[in-house]
């Protein structure tokens, strides 16, 4: 697949997520936001990134970081594509993302 068969693409772009950006590089980090919320809403793509931890590494974002509201906005979207998922639930539920509801 265009993800690569063992899904390198998305390790990739969640490792690079889950770091810190400088004021510098918020650029580059709402790149990559923007790229995870386009691969949440495509099912074989969401299912990769649930795979590896994707709804982990978001909802750490939200919760250790603090993102301009733009970003969050995008950060939640892609949370709530995956959150159809059975896994991604679990995932959401494991994370403590669910406490408040």
């Amino acid at each position: 697949t265009a993800l690569g068969a063992d899904g390198a693409v998305v390790r990739a772009v969640l490792a690079l997520l889950a770091g810190e950006f400088t004021d510098r590089e918020a650029a580059v980090e709402a790149a990559v936001v923007g790229f995870v919320a386009a691969l949440a809403a495509g099912p074989a793509a969401a299912a990769a990134l649930i795979e590896h931890g994707g709804v982990t590494t978001l909802c750490a974002k939200l919760r250790d970081q603090s993102p301009p509201l733009e970003m969050v906005a995008k950060l939640l979207r892609a949370i709530l594509a995956l959150a159809a998922a059975p896994a991604a639930r679990a995932a959401l539920v494991a994370a403590g993302a669910l406490d408040a509801v």
